[in-house]
């Protein structure tokens, strides 16, 4: 009896260790990537606000970049290249949300976050986006003003394409305001983004 418990206990041994050894092989998953370019305009026609005074886009004409991305072509950046961190999750629905943020080694932080839904080969609206910027404020799109996302390849944007874990879109908000209680900046904006590796 002492000598098949010994043999049991050395066999539940052997097993643990071989399970452990399989899980230390598991490959690691990829390291999310990003990348968002966006233009920043003034909204046609100027809007006003309750007093009757024109709102205006004070940051009108900035470029907003983290890595290159464009309908046809893209260079993400990652976590790995020690100054940006990205976020992301592509469901098969095509549903997603993101966050892209960075550089961190640098004076000027930005941050880029989109949440919506997107159809390919289509156009969804319903999207919410955002960013930051240490010198220009963080901007916010909202329910009533929200934002356009567009898989369509029809213009030439060739590559734009969503399946589980990647989305590669062209995102158009009719109005993203700044945060703060004095409604004193709001812009229009188009622009290209894209994630990959992400969560499905």
């Amino acid at each position: 009896m002492k000598t098949f418990l010994r043999l049991a206990f050395f066999g539940s041994s052997l097993f643990v260790l071989g399970a452990s050894a399989l899980g230390c092989n598991d490959p690691v998953p990829p390291t999310p990537k990003g990348a968002v370019s966006m233009k920043l305009s003034t909204i046609v026609p100027t809007l006003k606000d309750a007093e009757g005074n024109a709102i205006g886009c004070t940051i009108g004409g900035s470029e907003l970049k983290m890595g290159v991305v464009d309908g046809n072509a893209h260079t993400s950046v990652d976590e790995e290249q020690g100054a940006y961190k990205v976020v992301c999750r592509v469901a098969a629905d095509g549903s997603f949300t993101a966050s892209l943020s960075g550089p961190r080694t640098s004076t000027t932080q930005l941050s880029f976050d989109i949440e919506g839904k997107a159809t390919q080969g289509g156009d969804v609206q319903g999207t919410q986006v955002s960013f930051g910027d240490s010198q220009f404020g963080a901007y916010k799109s909202n329910p009533a003003t929200s934002c356009t996302v567009s898989l369509s390849t029809a213009s030439g944007d060739n590559a734009l394409a969503v399946t589980s874990g990647r989305i590669w879109g062209k995102f158009t908000c009719p109005r993203l305001s700044v945060l703060d209680a004095t409604d004193t900046s709001s812009c229009a904006t188009v622009g290209y983004f894209v994630f990959e590796n992400c969560d499905e």
